[in-house]
Order: C-alpha cells, then structure tokens, then sequence
C-alpha cells in the first residue's frame, strides 16, 4: 500500500499524525487477511509502535500473516518512509467474517 505525501495528514508540527499512520498500517492488514481467507474481515485487534517521525514523505505499507487459523488470523505489518526508514511497526488480529453477514443486513 502507497500512501503519498498530504499535508491534511500532518500534525502542528509537520509530521504524518499517528492517527493516519495507524489507519495505513490497519489496512495492510487487512488486505493481507482479505486475500488469506478470501472474503470479508473485520479487525478485531491491533497494536502498534510509532518508531520515527515521518516528515514530507510517501508511506509504504506491507503485511504479512504470522499464523491462520479457522476464524482468525495474526497479521505483522510495517510502515516505511520513501527512503527505506521504517516509521512504524504493528500486530493485528483479523475475523473471518464469512457467513457471517446476513443477505438481510442484520
């Protein structure tokens, strides 16, 4: 995932907001579980390290699954700047949610 530089993601002092860099890193995970249990998924946790400041950069994001199991799923994801810095690091768990949706929206 490609995040390019938007001022509107930055804080009072010029960095990308922890906020946003979150939101990157959620993603990430997601799609890594997505695409593992090939349908809807739904975080169910995450946790994650903001280890540099990222300033007037691109954002690149990767996952990858740690372990799989029948409903959930343990992701690794991590965060770099565009020269290669990592920013940040996380951990989330991701649910299955097939047949789980109802055709009804209940």
């Amino acid at each position: 995932m490609l995040i390019k530089s938007f001022k509107t993601l930055d804080h009072g002092e010029g960095a990308v907001h922890g906020g946003a860099i979150a939101t990157i890193l959620d993603n990430a995970g997601w799609f890594i579980s997505a695409l593992a249990y090939k349908g809807i998924v739904t975080t169910s946790e995450m946790s994650f390290h903001l280890l540099r400041p990222a300033r007037k950069t691109q954002l690149i994001a990767k996952g990858k699954v740690l372990k799989i199991g029948k409903r959930q799923i343990i992701t690794e994801m991590h965060c770099w700047d565009e020269n290669n810095k990592l920013i940040a690091q996380a951990t989330g768990t991701y649910l299955s949610m097939k047949n789980k949706i109802s055709k009804k929206g209940n």
